[in-house]
């Protein structure tokens, strides 16, 4: 199961890739996403680097802090709304002192205040570990943020780093913290 949504993911990504690419040298009267007004639109892909700190340290459910590198890529449904999918890996320091390094899919929704190509965005983010154990160490992720000509992007919000992803919403807000992401878009 977990090689399917491996191989899914890294297909989803190289369709992104490709179809942007494609897009790019074919369309230039709108210069790839940005069409005369300025408006997003279409496909997009991206990197980020997230770093993170906990707040709930309270035993074997906490962490002191996490960082992670992330691939990105998604649609523009309206020049105002982006869904998409993450692929990244997640380092995280223990309370306790262990390390635990975690692939994870992540997906998301992201709002943007104005299709203006510099914007406020909200960003809201949920997905899981994507090896063994597929169940455990999810990641959940709200948060408020600014893209600068349609490139550069900078947020911070809420995070839950560490859930049981299969026993509900119980573990959903499980364990806390603080996190901010930076990240740049292709396209």
């Amino acid at each position: 199961m977990k090689r399917i949504i491996i191989l899914a993911a890294a297909f989803l990504l190289l369709a992104f890739s490709a179809n942007a690419q494609m897009v790019g040298s074919t369309n230039n009267s709108n210069y790839g996403r940005y069409t005369v007004s300025g408006a997003r639109s279409g496909w997009s892909y991206g990197v980020s680097g997230v770093l993170s700190k906990g707040f709930n340290n309270d035993g074997w459910n906490s962490y002191q802090y996490s960082y992670g590198l992330w691939a990105e890529g998604g649609y523009y449904i309206l020049p105002q709304l982006y869904a998409g999918v993450s692929l990244g890996f997640q380092v995280r320091r223990e309370t306790y002192g262990d390390v635990e390094n975690a692939p994870r899919l992540l997906f998301g929704a992201r709002y943007f205040f104005s299709p203006a190509v510099e914007s406020f965005f909200v960003d809201g983010r949920f997905g899981a570990q994507i090896d063994d154990p597929f169940e455990k160490y999810g990641r959940t992720e709200l948060s408020l943020g600014y893209i600068f000509a349609n490139h550069l992007e900078i947020s911070a919000g809420l995070e839950n780093e560490m859930w049981d992803a299969l026993d509900g919403f119980g573990e959903f807000v499980r364990t806390k913290g603080f996190f901010v992401r930076v990240g740049y878009r292709f396209k």
